[in-house]
């Protein structure tokens, strides 16, 4: 026999395994149902977003937390993940992979030389406004490029 509760968000009896264990409740489980509970998290995080983003940055910035990073990344599976990562991201933006290749291999055969920033900073990053056109590349410094970037959210250059 299959114990149902009604769920007090959405109305609908379900199961008890769609519910929360909840030891302080009277049947033991929480009166909103699972699913319920995660889009009420989702909106909940969504409207106090800057908040979360405070903690998760002070929790990753715990000795303990640190700790298991340096030791994960000691580890074959950890070693697989950034593979296997790498591989995906070299394939989804391949074009962008090409592009780059092929500045580094102009400015190896001194087709094309790097130009300092307009700021006259030396130490510069190619931005491509066009990926289609590999060789024509903005010399940015590391600064501005970031500025550029944060300017452009939505990618401008993506195609």
């Amino acid at each position: 026999m299959v114990f149902m509760k009604q769920c007090r968000i959405c109305k609908k009896a379900k199961p008890l395994t769609r519910f929360v264990k909840r030891s302080n409740c009277i049947d033991g489980r929480l009166n909103t149902c699972k699913s319920c509970m995660n889009i009420t998290a989702k909106l909940h995080r969504g409207d106090n977003l800057s908040r979360y983003r405070k903690l998760e940055k002070a929790r990753a910035a715990k000795p303990k937390a640190i700790e298991y990073q340096q030791q994960y990344k000691q580890t074959e599976a950890y070693r697989e993940s950034a593979q296997k990562s790498g591989k995906k991201q070299r394939l989804k933006f391949a074009h962008k992979y090409k592009a780059v290749n092929k500045v580094y291999w102009a400015i190896r055969y001194k087709r094309i030389s790097k130009q300092p920033c307009f700021c006259g900073d030396e130490m510069v990053e190619g931005h491509h406004n066009d990926y289609n056109r590999p060789l024509e590349v903005t010399w940015l410094c590391a600064l501005h490029h970031w500025q550029w970037h944060q300017q452009n959210r939505q990618d401008a250059n993506a195609r």
